[in-house]
């Protein structure tokens, strides 16, 4: 398990519950209208013991030019419904 993937899972299971288990990664576009903005990875966790969600979804992003690199994490419930 590398560094993101732990980090990532210690995030979901702090701020929602539950245990999350790695289902895969995905890459994923990130667009606007004017075209291609940035390639994002996202890490998508199976989720048990939530009352709600049984997925939850957890990418990081670079801030400006250091290493600093925030994590962040978002459940798979009502309207989000796949990545």
């Amino acid at each position: 398990m590398d560094v993101t993937e732990r980090r990532l899972k210690a995030a979901i299971e702090r701020q929602h519950g539950g245990r999350a288990h790695l289902a895969y990664i995905d890459a994923l576009p990130t667009t606007l209208r004017e075209g291609p903005i940035q390639d994002g990875i996202v890490f998508v966790f199976d989720l048990e013991g939530h009352p709600e969600a049984k997925r939850a979804y957890g990418w990081t992003s670079p801030v400006g030019n250091g290493d600093e690199r925030p994590f962040h994490v978002m459940l798979q419930v009502s309207p989000i419904v796949s990545v």
